[in-house]
């Protein structure tokens, strides 16, 4: 009997093995890491939002105008102040408006960040949020005024880490 006939299945079923347990380990960190952009249930718990949103993005081009600023807390440490600007299509500002955002880490999507930003007067409106990691951030803002509803999206980039 030769040796290599008797080791050739070996060798195959030592390869399948360590498949499978690649496989099983990979299955693990995904289902268990909330760092993973993975979520089984995200149409259910996010459908009523994104539906707010594209029926405010039909009207974007002939209502309002919206820009996200944003700059470190003068007076809570690591806190970012987030800060949105509202103006009609004349550049007149808007105030009286419900404004909620959600922010999600490009890198994290799992973790969403939701703030009902609150009225600082002529037409701006201003919210703290401790924004962490560093990195790419997306924004959405929903705006309802009177019955009107609007939505913008933003890019932030956060600055910071070693």
């Amino acid at each position: 009997m030769n040796v290599n006939r008797i080791m050739w299945p070996g060798v195959i079923f030592i390869i399948l093995g360590a498949s499978i347990i690649v496989h099983g380990v990979m299955l693990y960190v995904v289902n268990t890491d909330a760092t993973f952009a993975v979520d089984s249930r995200y149409r259910a718990k996010t459908d009523p939002w994104w539906e707010a949103v594209d029926e405010a993005r039909t009207g974007r081009a002939t209502r309002w105008a919206a820009t996200l600023d944003l700059s470190p807390s003068e007076s809570v440490e690591g806190m970012q102040r987030l800060s949105l600007k509202l103006v009609d299509r004349d550049g007149k500002r808007l105030d009286r408006a419900h404004v909620e955002l959600r922010l999600f880490h490009r890198g994290r999507a799992a973790r969403v960040l939701s703030a009902t930003l609150e009225s600082s007067g002529e037409g701006s409106y201003e919210t703290l949020l401790l924004l962490e990691p560093p990195g790419m951030w997306k924004a959405t803002a929903l705006i309802t005024r009177d019955e009107e509803t609007f939505a913008e999206s933003f890019d932030l980039l956060i600055e910071g880490g070693s």
